[in-house]
């Protein structure tokens, strides 16, 4: 991921999760860091953004989307994707081409949530491409996405500055979007003969395991697991390594654990890919074409063959 020429400092951060709502002020720069306190259940954004729409200030934009200025409750959410380090995508201009980062914590167990005057301020990192962060500085709209397991969020910033050569200091929201997440791709079935291998990788002491792939699209995929494995928790963040025709390298990303299910009475279970670059997106894209390729061949093979 590139790094970002031209670097500011920046004001004071407060310990995560001992915070409250607060403002503090921070030296002779007077920048002051806003904060809110998250629940200890740690709830996953799904959950959160569930039990807001219950409350009432999330308002129907249209059959699909709804949208919320609630200050706090964009506070509540952003605050959570930060503590948890959501990946996001960005798109600049509403151009047609996408760039990958992620919600920067100015130290690590510290959430960011600077002012500076009377406006509110978000940290992510460098965007990847790394062209990205030339363009972003004269990008008039900065629109970031970010997933859950079951919506899509969304938001228009305003950039402000570079800070310490690895975070870009945006706008804070002030309306967030949400929709249900839709199935954006087609599943495609993973032939079993062709030569693909991949394993899931667990915090440290954790035994990896492998797994053989029923179908994949480019947001997601199901498998199932070669051996007896501790059942994953909800939301559990997983890191995956896969062997293809399709890479001369192995294409390591990390995947956001959905459910268990049982395939032909073993273990299987869904999960949804979390890019952290765009190199990332493009490997899992080209394994998913060149499956999709494989699916479409055998069945001209299958049609030629009864017709």
């Amino acid at each position: 991921m590139g790094t970002l020429p031209n670097a500011e400092s920046s004001g004071g951060v407060i310990d995560y999760p001992e915070w409250e709502k607060v403002m503090v002020k921070h030296g002779d720069d007077q920048e002051v860091t806003i904060a809110g306190e998250l629940s200890k259940s740690q709830k996953s954004l799904d959950q959160l953004v569930r039990g807001q729409r219950l409350g009432g200030n999330w308002l129907r934009e249209d059959e699909n989307k709804m949208f919320n200025e609630d200050e706090d409750d964009i506070f509540e959410v952003i605050a959570l994707a930060i503590a948890e380090r959501f990946s996001v995508q960005i798109q600049l201009d509403n151009k047609i081409f996408f760039y990958y980062s992620h919600f920067r914590q100015r130290k690590r167990s510290q959430l960011s949530f600077d002012r500076g005057g009377l406006f509110l301020y978000i940290h992510i990192g460098a965007l990847d491409p790394p062209i990205g962060n030339i363009r972003i500085r004269t990008s008039e709209t900065i629109t970031l996405r970010f997933f859950t397991q079951r919506h899509l969020l969304e938001t228009t910033l305003a950039f402000h500055r570079v800070i310490d050569n690895e975070y870009i200091k945006l706008s804070f929201p002030e309306r967030l979007i949400v929709q249900n997440e839709k199935r954006k791709s087609f599943r495609v079935p993973v032939n079993k003969d062709l030569a693909i291998s991949a394993q899931v990788l667990r915090p440290a002491k954790v035994k990896p395991f492998k797994i053989s792939f029923l179908d994949i699209t480019s947001d997601g995929f199901a498998c199932v697991c070669q051996e007896e494995i501790t059942p994953l928790t909800k939301d559990a963040r997983l890191i995956l390594e896969i062997s293809s025709p399709s890479s001369r390298n192995v294409i390591r990303t990390e995947a956001l654990f959905i459910e268990h299910f049982t395939h032909d009475d073993a273990c299987a279970m869904r999960a949804r890919f979390l890019f952290e670059n765009y190199e990332e997106c493009r490997q899992v894209e080209e394994l998913v074409a060149f499956i999709q390729r494989n699916f479409l061949q055998r069945r001209r093979s299958i049609y030629k063959k009864f017709a």
